[in-house]
């Protein structure tokens, strides 16, 4: 395949919105593998959100005759007569604000007019891509559209998030456990005028009309691009290509305009694999989390092996993992044995992802 994509896309029409709590990701299977995908992006109105980037193992669906397990966070909706889960909508990317979800949940938004479509793309044949690849697959997005204004209004208003004509899209930012670098900071923003319309609604928080300040869903992963020295720490940054893309890259040096935090964490062990560590500059502690094959306590989401199913994977960080005018980087060891760098199936390394937030403040507030 090597670095071909697709795109398909859809158009709401001019009195339209839609907005996207989540996407589940079915096939494609090799033998018993799961194969290989760089990148699954949503592309709206050909703006390719770059923010967020799923694989073959960050987003599994809910399926017939599957225990369909997963952290309860990421779905909502109402269960089942019986006590169980129900047929939950995925909201992997947050609960939507129409659902009655958090503005700074942040998620994708697609205006009036506005198209929507998915790319995928195949890494390369070196990166553990498949040579030639027969599999079918799919992308199942969990979305909610609204017709006019003032329906998008009435639903605004029963949440409580329309107050005055504004829907206020203010945050809260900053680590209690390194308030020198990092103050818990409020950052004030309203959007809509006075009159907040369709015409608004990709100005909110996940549409491409955001304006600074801003917030966005950030999710994305790494897998090694190099094997990794015996014993010492591995960081998925581009610098001595220990990486393919900058999208992988796990490690940080941000100024004051800038902040990233990091709200779970999903694993895919290697045998030689031992544990990650949450390293920031300064901090005297760095959380240490083991991911061996037997002892990993951040699973994926999913297994690489198509009978593995669903885990409960991502794990939860407790406060998450701030990056504010700092230095920080998410790094992996061995056990003193190498993990081998990605190849061609079924030779694999080690896969970290990571979901959570970006931010933009200019002025560093």
């Amino acid at each position: 395949m090597d670095d071909r994509y697709a795109v398909k896309a859809l158009t709401n029409d001019h009195e339209t919105v839609m907005e996207i709590e989540g996407m589940e990701i079915i096939g494609p299977y090799a033998n018993t593998y799961r194969s290989k995908l760089k990148a699954v992006r949503l592309v709206i109105d050909g703006v390719e959100k770059d923010n967020i980037t799923m694989n073959e193992l960050m987003a599994p669906p809910i399926t017939a005759g599957a225990p369909n397990v997963g952290p309860s966070e990421f779905r909502a909706g109402q269960g089942d007569k019986y006590g169980g889960p129900g047929n939950l909508v995925c909201t992997n990317f947050g609960k939507g604000i129409l659902a009655g979800g958090a503005v700074i949940n942040a998620t994708p938004k697609v205006g009036p007019g506005q198209s929507l479509g998915i790319k995928v793309q195949i890494p390369r044949t070196s990166e553990g891509g498949a040579a030639i690849s027969s599999g079918k697959m799919r992308v199942r997005l969990h979305t909610i559209q609204v017709r006019s204004d003032a329906k998008l209004r009435e639903i605004l208003e029963y949440h409580g998030l329309l107050q005055g004509g504004n829907v206020d899209c203010s945050w809260t930012m900053g680590d209690l456990a390194n308030t020198d670098v990092m103050p818990i900071t409020q950052v004030q923003k309203q959007v809509g005028n006075g009159n907040f319309g369709i015409k608004n609604w990709s100005q909110l928080p996940g549409g491409n009309d955001v304006g600074m300040p801003y917030l966005e869903r950030f999710i994305t992963y790494a897998q090694n691009a190099n094997a990794t020295t015996e014993n010492t720490w591995y960081d998925f940054t581009m610098e001595g290509t220990n990486v393919t893309d900058e999208s992988q890259e796990l490690a940080w040096n941000l100024d004051r305009n800038r902040a990233i935090k990091i709200e779970h964490i999903g694993v895919m062990p290697h045998n030689n694999l031992k544990e990650l560590r949450l390293w920031i500059d300064g901090s005297p502690k760095h959380p240490q989390f083991p991911v061996s094959p037997d002892l990993n306590c951040l699973p994926m989401p999913m297994s690489i092996y198509t009978n593995g199913g669903n885990t409960q994977g991502p794990a939860r960080l407790g406060k998450g993992m701030w990056v504010w005018n700092n230095q920080a980087s998410i790094q992996v060891k061995d056990n003193g044995t190498a993990v081998p760098a990605w190849t061609t199936a079924p030779t694999r390394g080690a896969m970290v992802a990571v979901w959570g937030y970006r931010y933009r403040v200019p002025g560093g507030v």
